[in-house]
C-alpha cells in the first residue's frame, strides 16, 4: 500500500483532513480518491465531503491506468490462489515475493559454494509446511518449473495491458476482459 492509498483511507475514515494533506501530495491523493469513486468504493458525495468539490470525469488515460493496475492486481491474486503442484505432489507458492525469495536463496547458496563455505544448506518449503533441505539441482528445477508456470500468465497480463493501451474510448477500455483462468 502506498502513501496515497494510506492518505485516502485516513481521509475516508475521517482521521485526517484534506487541509492537512501536503500540497505536493494532493494531486495523487485526489487521483486515488477519484479512482475509488469510479470503482464504486466511495460515493461522489463522500468525495465532495472530503475534497470540497466533485470528482472530475476520468480521462481515457485515467481509466487506462486504472484498468492496467487492476490487471496487475488480478494477476497477483491469481498467483496467490493458484500454487504450483510439483513432482513431489506438494504445492509451492508462485507469488512474485516467493519467486524473488527462491531466486535469492539459490543465488546465496551458489555464493556460499563459490566462496568455499563448508556444507552450505539449501532449504525451501511447500505451502503451509516448514522448510526442508533441498539439493541445488532439485530446487533449481523447481525454480525453472515456477518460471514456466508463471510465464504465460505474465504474457497474458502484458497482452491485456497492450489491448488497454490500444483503446481509444473509455467504453473500449472497460470492455477489455481481464481473465487469467483461461490461461492455465
Amino acid at each position: 500500500m502506498n502513501m496515497d492509498s494510506i492518505w485516502a483511507n485516513r481521509l475516508i475514515a475521517g482521521t485526517q483532513k484534506w487541509a492537512d494533506c501536503r500540497d505536493t501530495r494532493k494531486a495523487s491523493v485526489k487521483a486515488e480518491l477519484t479512482a475509488r469513486v469510479n470503482s464504486g468504493a466511495i460515493t461522489a458525495e463522500k468525495f465532495a465531503e472530503i475534497i470540497g468539490s466533485t470528482p472530475a470525469t476520468p480521462t481515457l488515460e485515467d481509466v487506462q491506468a486504472q484498468q492496467i493496475a487492476e490487471s496487475k492486481t488480478k494477476l497477483a491474486e491469481y498467483l496467490e490462489s493458484h500454487p504450483l503442484t510439483w513432482t513431489d505432489g506438494k504445492q509451492y507458492s508462485v507469488t512474485e515475493d516467493k519467486q524473488a525469495l527462491l531466486t535469492g536463496n539459490l543465488a546465496a547458496y551458489q555464493l556460499a559454494v563459490t566462496l568455499g563455505q563448508a556444507n552450505p544448506e539449501l532449504t525451501w518449503n511447500a505451502t503451509g509446511e516448514e522448510c526442508t533441505v533441498w539439493t541445488f539441482e532439485n530446487l533449481a528445477m523447481l525454480a525453472i518449473a515456477i518460471k514456466a508456470y508463471v510465464k504465460p500468465l505474465v504474457a497474458n497480463q502484458q497482452k491485456i495491458e497492450i489491448a488497454i493501451r490500444a483503446c481509444t474510448t473509455v467504453e473500449a477500455v472497460e470492455a477489455v476482459t481481464i481473465d487469467y483462468e483461461a490461461v492455465s
